[in-house]
């Protein structure tokens, strides 16, 4: 990893004081780290989330990580069986053996694949996020549109709306990059900032890697990766 204190490529770590808005180069803004910000797949989000005096994550409903992980619920933890309670979290990939992603997540991956297949109009939103903006986005709104097109997906009734999605950084401000329209795959840049929360959306077959002892989510084969604050 590239160190802007030293200006030279050291070995990782987790690309402190960037990640908590101390390097230099980043104006006291917490930002991503070097490998999540360089991957063009956009299958990555990181960020922070609160930590309360339990050890538990503090509830912001607001803010994505906390929406993907504990209210969506499509991105789940590797192999929860060992209680290892990992700060790295996957969006289980669609084309793997469902008794292999069962193994891999637990009995929550047949559920988490089924609103990753057919997303809600929140869940397509946030998934807009993924790699939108190099500051971490601590919060984020969604600003609603027509419907655009209708179809049925897995026998079931599916809608999509021109909705976009606005980021914020920790400061309340709007993230550089972060606002997106939830209709197609390309994000809008503006001047916007995200929050702490990071997700790493594999919208391709294959599966999402933890990388870094912070928490995140993935996409089907999407991760995300989240840290204490």
């Amino acid at each position: 990893m590239f160190r802007s204190t030293t200006r030279v490529s050291e070995k990782c770590i987790a690309c402190y004081p960037r990640i908590e808005g101390k390097d230099p180069l980043t104006e006291g803004e917490p930002m991503e780290t070097r490998c999540m910000t360089a991957c063009v797949g956009k299958i990555r989000l990181q960020g922070l989330v609160r930590i309360g005096e339990d050890g538990g994550w503090v509830e912001d409903r607001s803010n994505p990580l906390y929406y993907l992980v504990k209210v969506a619920k499509v991105a789940l933890p590797l192999y929860p069986q060992f209680g290892t309670e990992p700060n790295g979290y996957y969006i289980p990939p669609r084309w793997v053996p469902r008794p292999y992603l069962r193994q891999m997540f637990g009995p929550g991956a047949d559920a988490a694949v089924e609103k990753y297949t057919r997303p809600s109009r929140e869940l397509l939103a946030v998934l807009q996020l993924f790699r939108a903006s190099q500051t971490i986005v601590f919060k984020y709104e969604i600003v609603e549109g027509k419907k655009v097109f209708e179809s049925t997906v897995g026998g079931k009734k599916w809608e999509m709306f021109n909705d976009t999605v606005v980021g914020y950084d920790k400061n309340g401000r709007k993230s550089p990059g972060s606002w997106s329209k939830s209709r197609g795959s390309s994000a809008r840049r503006s001047t916007t900032t995200r929050s702490e929360g990071r997700i790493r959306d594999e919208r391709s077959r294959g599966h999402g890697q933890i990388e870094s002892p912070q928490p995140g989510v993935f996409v089907p084969g999407a991760r995300v990766i989240v840290s204490g604050r």
